[in-house]
């Protein structure tokens, strides 16, 4: 199994410093997986140890085929948008020397700054495999990347996945 620590942080404080075994999936890109397989209690204990006493997810990647070449080009995109924008009190403005919150009626609506914080997302998924081989060795490279711009300022994301899985055969 593939444990993560989290980094940055004192060992045995509250906040970090610990194993973390949740993440390894998304280290994975989804184009090579060729196999998904739940392992419960015993059977994945006997394989893992204690660490896997409630189960295991064991995950198979893709292989080359022996006296096929193939190549595989993949891309998507998707947008994102707030479902729905917080609402708040634009009608009334603060007391005198913003005591209190109410005060006299505004003269004109205050700005939608929740419309104007959040903007429209995106996140666009590409990817590319080649793999062939013959029957004493065979070789699956694949290359993918993720560039994502979250709905918030500042909450953008960009990930890079290089694979080779070589097998020969004696």
């Amino acid at each position: 199994p593939v444990m993560m620590n989290i980094t940055n942080s004192q060992v045995d404080s509250n906040y970090g410093g610990q194993r973390d075994g949740g993440d390894a999936m998304s280290t994975i890109n989804p184009d090579d997986i060729a196999q998904i397989t739940l392992l419960k209690g015993a059977s994945a204990a006997a394989l893992y140890g204690a660490v896997a006493a409630n189960g295991a997810i064991m995950i198979t990647t893709k292989s080359a085929q022996s006296g096929k070449v193939s190549v595989n080009v993949s891309s998507n995109t998707t947008m994102e948008s707030p479902m729905v924008l917080p609402e708040f009190q634009t009608t009334y403005g603060m007391s005198d020397n913003g005591t209190f919150s109410w005060g006299e009626k505004l003269s004109s609506k205050a700005p939608n700054y929740a419309k104007k914080f959040f903007r429209t997302g995106f996140t666009t998924n590409n990817s590319i495999s080649l793999s062939g081989g013959n029957e004493n060795i065979q070789s699956y490279f694949s290359y993918a990347n993720v560039y994502s711009q979250g709905i918030t300022p500042q909450n953008d994301y960009r990930s890079h996945n290089l694979n080779s899985k070589v097998v020969s055969i004696f």
